[in-house]
C-alpha cells in the first residue's frame, strides 16, 4: 500500500492553488462534491521556494470562477 503524501500550506486565489509538498501528488479540485479538475502539482505547478507549487488555473476554467462553491483539495 502506497504511503499517504502529506500536502500542507495550501492556499486558493485568484491564480490557482498554492501548495507543499516534499514528494510529488495528484490533487482532485472538487466543486460542490463534483470533482472538476486534476493536476500533479510538481509537473503542473511553478515552484514558489521550498517545497510550494503554484498550479494556476487552467484558462478553460477561469470563465466559471466567480460566485461561491465548496471547494475541496483530494
Amino acid at each position: 500500500m502506497p504511503t499517504p503524501t502529506t500536502v500542507t500550506g495550501v492556499r486558493v486565489g485568484d491564480d490557482g492553488v498554492l501548495a507543499s509538498s516534499a514528494a510529488e501528488v495528484v490533487l482532485d479540485v472538487t466543486f460542490d462534491g463534483r470533482r472538476i479538475w486534476s493536476f500533479w502539482l510538481h509537473r503542473d505547478g511553478e515552484r514558489r521556494g521550498g517545497d510550494a507549487y503554484l498550479v494556476r488555473w487552467p484558462s478553460a476554467l477561469r470563465r466559471f470562477l466567480h460566485g461561491t462553491t465548496h471547494l475541496q483539495l483530494v
